[in-house]
């Protein structure tokens, strides 16, 4: 990258809502205990707006729990008295199961978006 050198991104998605706006959202993942930085929140930013300039970064991290379950986290940075935070804009948080626990009837469900 032209300003901050080498950037780590787990992943990078790119989207489009039903309004047709588009959005790109850099992906961290984290497994139980491990924090998020706001040096790679703010890296993710930067290389989102130099690659995709026409699109709305919305920055993710995902964060593993014990057992089965994740969230699914929006994030933002802000600056407040001249201080760097890195802000929760929405948390999800799901329960992941093997696919053979899903009934058929409940996977019918899904794919009609009826959930």
């Amino acid at each position: 990258m032209s300003e901050i050198g080498q950037v780590e991104v787990d992943e990078i998605y790119v989207g489009i809502n039903k309004r047709g706006t588009h959005f790109v959202l850099p992906c961290q993942a984290k497994s139980p205990g491990d924090k998020f930085g706001i040096v790679q929140v703010m890296q993710d930013i930067v290389l989102c707006q130099e690659r995709y300039p026409n699109a709305i970064c919305k920055p993710i991290a995902l964060q593993f729990m014990s057992g089965n379950g994740v969230a699914i986290l929006e994030l933002a940075v802000t600056e407040e008295d001249d201080l760097l935070r890195l802000n929760i804009v929405e948390e999800k948080r799901y329960e992941l199961v093997p696919r053979t626990e899903i009934s058929e009837t409940e996977l019918r469900t899904l794919m009609e978006g009826e959930l």
